[in-house]
């Protein structure tokens, strides 16, 4: 029968025997009882690069979906979060800049973290441009030419037309005619042709009235003639109509129509002056306004534009 001393002193034995294996086992770990391990934390890597060309506002980035970062001017950017060695990322534009509207791209802008940050993301933005552009009616003449802001002629004819230069974002336009048509002579006015370019301009519009009548004139030379006579001309086949004659003064030796085809003037020889006309522009009739003295025996006259 073994004594409560003796049991007392295996007890004691064991306890010890336990606490020796555990400091072994602590020890051949290299821990230490009292501090905990720290957790493996992985590496995280910030995603950016450049932006070149902006000159706009309003842009707006965005890394696989999320974590919007707004551009102000042009040179490097940095995503704000992080990314973990091996993730993917995808950059975006969330919202293109605008005053002046612009489209930006993205190069580099897919690709897996492969441990260092990223940098090479270029994102490169341009002005829109835009067209202007309309349509002609009524046209019937030849030698129609339009402009655009003052310049960029265009000979139009009836149907649609488009100018070859587009205009930036929010640059104006302005349409004129520079040229009116002729052969039948009209006279063209524009509708819609001013404003500012913020998308595709197709609202112009050349409306071109009905052909102006063409007139000739011949003066009569002669003791019993001395007159003008009117003749309408036909647009087409260039026949003449008689419309009628107006007197001149002795001797009539030539007739000129002025280039804007409100007047006639006719050379009288025979007493050494010249009668002015007025002309119905509907009729082509003439109505006197007039004589100026010239010198001796005069011949012909010529108008400048």
């Amino acid at each position: 029968m073994i004594s409560f001393r003796a049991r007392r002193h295996q007890v004691t034995f064991f306890s010890h025997a336990v606490g020796a294996v555990l400091i072994a086992a602590l020890a051949s770990c290299g821990g230490n009882a009292d501090v905990p391990a720290e957790p493996n934390v992985a590496n995280t890597y910030t995603i950016g690069g450049a932006v070149s060309g902006l000159a706009g506002t309003g842009l707006v980035l965005q890394d696989n979906g999320g974590n919007d970062l707004t551009i102000a001017a042009n040179g490097g950017f940095s995503f704000t979060t992080p990314l973990a060695n091996g993730a993917s990322y995808s950059v975006t534009v969330k919202t293109p800049p605008g005053a002046p509207a612009q489209t930006c791209t993205v190069n580099n802008g897919n690709g897996t973290v492969a441990g260092a940050n990223v940098n090479n993301v270029a994102v490169v933005c341009a002005t829109n441009t835009y067209t202007v552009s309309g349509a002609v009616s009524g046209l019937a003449g030849s030698g129609l030419v339009l402009q655009d802001n003052g310049g960029n002629d265009l000979i139009a004819a009836n149907g649609s037309f488009t100018f070859t230069a587009p205009l930036a974002s929010g640059a104006s336009y302005a349409v004129t005619i520079k040229t009116q048509p002729y052969q039948p002579l009209q006279t063209c006015t524009v509708t819609g042709n001013s404003g500012t370019s913020m998308a595709n301009v197709i609202s112009v519009a050349v409306t071109c009235g009905a052909p102006v009548p063409r007139f000739a004139y011949v003066a009569n030379n002669g003791s019993v003639s001395n007159s003008v006579s009117a003749y309408a001309v036909n647009a087409t086949t260039g026949a003449l109509t008689a419309i009628g004659s107006a007197p001149t003064d002795i001797a009539p030796a030539s007739v000129t129509v002025d280039p804007t085809g409100k007047f006639a003037y006719v050379v009288n020889a025979g007493n050494y002056n010249v009668s002015s006309y007025a002309i119905d522009a509907t009729t082509g009739a003439l109505t006197g306004v007039g004589a100026v003295v010239t010198g001796s025996i005069p011949y012909s006259i010529v108008v400048t534009r």
